[in-house]
């Protein structure tokens, strides 16, 4: 007889972490879900403190994990998926300086236009920086101001101590998995 085997997925989304244990065929077996606070300020501002994505995941495991222990040895992979196009500010020892700007941040939209602009322009992108930053990353910056290199611009800008303190700008599901590696080898 077989044992069925299982996957761990979380799913870091905006609202908060579902996580799932899914088995290897693709079913989903039972979820759990556990809110995350959603911070929004004046001219655009969204933001979430990666504390609370962390404690949120810590949360919903261990609820769904008992509702079923007896497949927790058969769990043989686990994944994570998060939010994209946001924003945590980190130091030297991955610790986040700052509240995560999350993508529907728009604040930095008036950065984003001042780098793209240009002396002959194309849907308001100067058409040499479009070229470049295309050659160089293959996108550039939405005139929305809801992209990493907006909310880096804006930090840059709006709060040049928090810039000069970053070692580095992650993602937040960077953040979520060099974190959880750190604290589960406690480096």
């Amino acid at each position: 007889m077989l044992t069925e085997k299982y996957i761990l997925a979380i799913d870091l989304g905006t609202s908060g972490p579902k996580v799932a244990l899914v088995s290897a065929e693709g079913d989903v077996v039972d979820y759990e879900f556990e809110e995350t606070p959603l911070l929004l300020f004046p001219n655009g501002g969204a933001e979430q403190n990666p504390d609370d994505w962390w404690q949120a995941i810590k949360k919903a495991t261990p609820r769904l994990l008992a509702k079923h222990s007896d497949s927790v040895a058969n769990i043989i992979a686990i994944v994570c998926t998060t939010q994209w196009s946001g924003t945590v500010a980190v130091d030297q020892h991955g610790s986040h300086l700052m509240n995560a700007i999350i993508w529907m941040d728009s604040r930095g939209a008036r950065y984003a236009k001042a780098v793209t602009k240009g002396w002959v322009e194309v849907e308001g992108y100067g058409v040499e920086k479009l070229a470049t930053w295309l050659w160089l990353s293959g996108g550039i910056p939405t005139h929305s101001g809801k992209d990493s290199i907006s909310h880096i611009l804006y930090i840059k800008n709006e709060l040049p101590k928090i810039y000069q303190q970053t070692f580095k700008f992650l993602e937040p599901k960077d953040w979520q998995k060099s974190w959880a590696c750190l604290r589960m080898f406690r480096l």
